[in-house]
């Protein structure tokens, strides 16, 4: 259903530098645009949440 939110399985893993998050799709993403919504606990233990929106083109 077009622009209805749909869920993408990916794994996520640590980096050396810790300010970063890497995220691998499990597929190929297609064309379309997404919202990558994270949470993380900062060093001072207090929690933190974003999101990244982007676009995939043909």
């Amino acid at each position: 259903m077009p622009n209805s939110p749909m869920p993408v399985k990916a794994s996520v893993a640590a980096s050396s530098d810790p300010k970063v998050m890497l995220i691998k799709p499990a597929s190929t993403l297609t064309t379309g645009t997404y919202r990558v919504d994270w949470r993380a606990v900062s060093s001072d233990t207090h929690p933190i949440l974003g999101n990244v929106v982007f676009s995939v083109q043909p």
